[in-house]
């Protein structure tokens, strides 16, 4: 658990009064410049997750980012030039693929977290983060939300899987020096409830909206508005249904991504290997693959 002094930080940065005591439930940052590595089990069943994954469950994470209200302002007034155009806009995404592959082993580059630096990245990242003071409480939210929207984008039910991709999760938001969860419960009802505080349209969600949704077309993930809804909160859903108008991709802007997405295939192909076998361990099958070719 966490102490009271970290959980009134929290508070002091925003977090919701009425989550309060679920923040306090999570288990606290990994100290030590090693910590020791994970169960073998719990790395192999996010490799093949991740692997598994195309682009899609990143879009649907951010649009999730950018209806939260407090968590896109911040953004806007500490990094404007971050979602505020573009080309910063696809480097920032694709920052997020190659750390997300590197640190779960699941890309072409050898990596996760019994590579010490691998560790080493994710305290760096996390310090960039601090610098530019984002709450410990939001990168909490959106870590378990990345999550969620991988094992709902693949459609995976089986829970052996599903708890050890979550336990792995969990300590590499902890060796990133953030509080987590292995505790699926607790952390889902942790997002809801600070998605039902949080909801809000800002008007900058707008045109971030159309520039996330132009990056996921040009990697093969469609602006298709009950697609995406589907794979969202429920808390979240109704203000992506309404607003998505005000976030979808002009039609000349639609044509440009797939133009873009076309010259971009080889170089995506060859980033994303496709997953090996199913873990023999793991129960069941694997639901529907994710639509996006990655």
């Amino acid at each position: 658990m966490l102490t009271a002094e970290v959980v009134d930080q929290a508070r002091a940065q925003g977090l919701p009064e009425g989550v309060a005591a679920l923040y306090e439930g999570l288990e606290p940052p990994l100290e030590g410049a090693s910590p020791e590595p994970p169960d073998p089990r719990d790395r192999e069943a996010a490799a093949f997750l991740w692997k598994a994954g195309g682009y899609r469950c990143g879009i649907t994470a951010y649009a999730v980012f950018f209806l939260l209200g407090d968590f896109v302002a911040h953004a806007r007034r500490m990094r404007p030039r971050r979602f505020g155009s573009l080309v910063p806009f696809a480097r920032s995404f694709d920052f997020t693929d190659r750390f997300i592959k590197r640190v779960t082993d699941s890309g072409r580059r050898p990596g996760g977290l019994a590579d010490p630096e691998v560790v080493r990245l994710l305290r760096r990242i996390q310090a960039a983060h601090d610098r530019i003071r984002v709450p410990h409480w939001m990168m909490v939210h959106f870590g378990f939300t990345l999550v969620e929207q991988l094992e709902r984008d693949l459609g995976e039910t089986d829970p052996e899987l599903l708890r050890r991709h979550l336990r792995y999760m969990a300590r590499l938001f902890r060796s990133m020096g953030l509080p987590f969860a292995a505790d699926r419960e607790l952390m889902a009802a942790l997002c809801r409830g600070i998605e039902r505080e949080r909801l809000r349209w800002e008007p900058c969600a707008g045109p971030y909206g159309r520039r996330l949704l132009f990056l996921g077309q040009a990697v093969g993930v469609r602006p298709d508005r009950e697609e995406l809804a589907g794979l969202l909160p429920e808390t979240v859903r109704p203000l992506f249904r309404a607003r998505f108008e005000e976030m979808r991709p002009g039609p000349a802007a639609r044509v440009l991504a797939r133009v873009v997405g076309a010259l971009v295939y080889p170089a995506r192909r060859w980033r994303n290997p496709r997953p090996g076998e199913r873990p023999a361990w793991a129960g069941g099958k694997a639901g529907a693959a994710s639509a996006d070719p990655a």
